[in-house]
């Protein structure tokens, strides 16, 4: 994901049960929405910061 999306991030683009972040189609480059995967230490690194840190929604 571009810096600009992760900046943009929103607690209710999270969805760590699907296992997928997904983009709404106002912070993309091309304006349309998208879903990124989540793997790897990307989970554990997003829980951590979620019980830590409250993301605006």
């Amino acid at each position: 994901m571009p810096t600009g999306e992760l900046l943009a991030l929103e607690r209710s683009w999270v969805d760590l049960e699907e296992g997928l972040i997904y983009v709404n189609g106002l912070v993309t480059k091309n304006h349309n929405p998208k879903t990124a995967p989540i793997y790897g230490d990307m989970k554990r690194c997003l829980e951590m910061l979620l019980s830590r840190v409250q993301i605006e929604s």
